[in-house]
């Protein structure tokens, strides 16, 4: 069953993401390839909301000589949560991390690897939110990533947490898949979740990435 699509009513708008060129890296200065993975369009169709404890995420299929997952990437939509009478602002912050996936088919996502990147609350809507994984994750293993596939998550802890941009009519549907809670399980979802991730080839000169990650994730 599709989500309900929010009830606001906002005029959509995409900004397109695209991966740093060769010898450029958001990590690095050293020379490196930077894949963006991308299965939507680009253009939002509809959107998808979860409640605390739902999650979602697209698979991915990785070749060689790309060996880390460094970046998530999300089309965030609005969160329409507005209490106005509320003491309080609601938290709206979502998760993003790398899971392994499992060896049924359809593969659906089995496992999360290492901390995830969480987006603040402070973040854009109707755009793309570019999250740093705070350790890049390594991908080249066939015991957990057999053919180099892996799902990039989105996982809603708050109420309020934004609803996230859908293409329905994308070149590659079968890819998206939702849990609905953390003891259900992970189901084929219509239509391609606007979710992106960033592999690269090599980390080159070694950097903090835990502080880096930190920083870059908070966006601003």
């Amino acid at each position: 069953m599709r989500a309900a699509t929010r009830a606001c009513t906002v005029a959509l708008a995409v900004l397109l993401v695209t991966a740093p060129a060769f010898g450029q890296s958001t990590l690095n200065s050293q020379a490196r390839r930077d894949t963006l993975f991308a299965w939507d369009d680009g253009e939002v169709d509809d959107s998808v909301y979860g409640r605390a404890g739902t999650a979602v995420g697209v698979m991915f299929i990785a070749h060689p000589p790309t060996t880390y997952v460094t970046e998530i990437h999300v089309y965030t939509e609005y969160d329409c949560c507005m209490y106005p009478d509320q003491p309080y602002i609601p938290l709206r912050e979502f998760l993003v991390r790398v899971w392994t996936p499992s060896l049924g088919y359809p593969p659906v996502p089995w496992r999360p690897v290492g901390r995830g990147a969480y987006s603040g609350e402070e973040y854009p809507e109707q755009a793309w939110v570019s999250l740093v994984l705070p350790q890049p994750v390594r991908i080249d293993s066939d015991l957990y990533y057999p053919d180099r596939v892996f799902f990039a998550v989105v996982e809603w802890e708050h109420t309020c947490s934004p609803f996230i941009g859908i293409d329905d009519d994308g070149p590659q549907p079968g890819m998206s898949r939702r849990r609905l809670g953390p003891s259900m399980a992970w189901d084929d979802y219509p239509g391609n979740l606007m979710i992106r991730a960033v592999g690269t080839d090599s980390l080159g000169t070694p950097v903090d990435l835990v502080s880096w990650g930190t920083v870059k994730t908070r966006y601003r």
